[in-house]
Formats: C-alpha cells, sequence, structure tokens
C-alpha cells in the first residue's frame, strides 16, 4: 500500500510535468543561441505534421522584489506557447501572460521566497540581465539591462520547477539579453501524431541543416 500511493503520487506529478513539456525541443548544436530564418518559419508552418511551435529564450538572471534577491530563468516566450503546451492545467493563481506586455507569471516557490503577491503596482518586480560583451565597467549598474515587471500568475507543477522559471514576453527577452528579432535558444513544438514523430525529427533536422539538437 505505501509503495502504491507512492507511486500514485509519482504519476500524478509526472502527468502536471507532461503537460508543461512539449513534444519535441529544438537547442542549437554550437553555443547558446540561434537564428531561425523566415524560410525556416515557413517550412514549419507548413509542415502539416507540426500542429503548433513557439519560439523560446531561456536565460538565467536575477530578480529583486522589496530588497529580496532571487537567481532564476527567465523563459520568453511568444504567443503561440499556450498552444504548444497545456499551460492552463498548471497555473496555481492569477492567469496566463498576454504577449507585447511587461506582464510575467512566476512559479510558486519563486513567489513564496520573495514574498511576491499578484498585481502589486507599488512595489517593483525588478530584473537584471548582465549585458553581453568583455571588459569592466566603471559604473556595476551600468553593466546590467533591468526592467520593471508585473506578475500577473503564479504556476505549481513542482519544487524544483517551481523555483526555476519567471515566464516573460519573448520580445521584452529578446530586448533585455540584446538578441536579434529572429534570434531563439530554442523552439517547442506540438506535433499532430505521434506515429510521425521520427519523420517530423527527420524533416526538422534537414530544415536546420543538422546545425540543432532536437530532444523528444
Amino acid at each position: 500500500v505505501f509503495l502504491s500511493v507512492f507511486s500514485g503520487l509519482k504519476d500524478f506529478s509526472l502527468s502536471f510535468s507532461n503537460d508543461f513539456d512539449p513534444d519535441l525541443k529544438i537547442f542549437p548544436k554550437y553555443g547558446k543561441s540561434f537564428f531561425i530564418t523566415e524560410d525556416q518559419k515557413q517550412k514549419i508552418k507548413t509542415n502539416k505534421d507540426i500542429a503548433f511551435y513557439s519560439k523560446i529564450i531561456e536565460e538565467k538572471v536575477l530578480f529583486v522584489y522589496k530588497n529580496k534577491e532571487q537567481v532564476a530563468y527567465i523563459k520568453g516566450v511568444d504567443g503561440q506557447y499556450n498552444m504548444v503546451n497545456n499551460i492552463s492545467k498548471v497555473m496555481y493563481q492569477g492567469q496566463w501572460l498576454a504577449p507585447k506586455t511587461p506582464q510575467v507569471v512566476v512559479g510558486n516557490m519563486i513567489s513564496q521566497k520573495l514574498s511576491l503577491g499578484l498585481f502589486d503596482l507599488e512595489n517593483p518586480f525588478e530584473i537584471f540581465v548582465p549585458k553581453p560583451g568583455k571588459g569592466a565597467f566603471s559604473n556595476p549598474e551600468a553593466a546590467f539591462n533591468k526592467s520593471n515587471l508585473v506578475p500577473i500568475g503564479i504556476y505549481a507543477i513542482s519544487d524544483e520547477l517551481d523555483a526555476k522559471y519567471v515566464f516573460a514576453d519573448l520580445e521584452l527577452t529578446q530586448e533585455l539579453l540584446e538578441f536579434k528579432p529572429n534570434q531563439v535558444t530554442g523552439l517547442e513544438i506540438k506535433i499532430a501524431s505521434k506515429e510521425k514523430e521520427e519523420a517530423i525529427i527527420e524533416n526538422l533536422n534537414a530544415v536546420f541543416s543538422n546545425q540543432v539538437i532536437i530532444k523528444t
């Protein structure tokens, strides 16, 4: 009985993790980011075996709220992200962010560690991102790109994942990291049929000239 209870809890936890994970993830084979061309976008869009895809950016940054600090990953996502992942199932409070806004959705553990509330317009939720490049800065503040964010939702999956991510708009994340408009750290994909997974992976490798890593 004891073991079956833990087995049930594991399956219950994995069901939420699966809702949070896409069918396929694409990463650069070299470096931390890559560029996706208009031609590549069109080839993915016209592939009938791919239901939806989302451009993402992940980077470890510093968040500050009421003089409390927390290092976590900002995850910039576009408007297709909630079509690729069933994000509504893991929302604990509030709502999902709107594109092209400073709105963010934070993990439950991050919210607890910072004593962070939703829609708090009096106390800024700040993000600090190291500027790219080399060399020393005479003014420490000049070494960071920073912005004020607006928490409007909290997600809850597991302690590990809840302490990892703050979701934000893709364009805002590109601006903070000084990325180009077509520069991303990954793609997340929802496929139309699991039976065609191998053929889809083969097609995507051809689209990206085998310069990416594709994970199931």
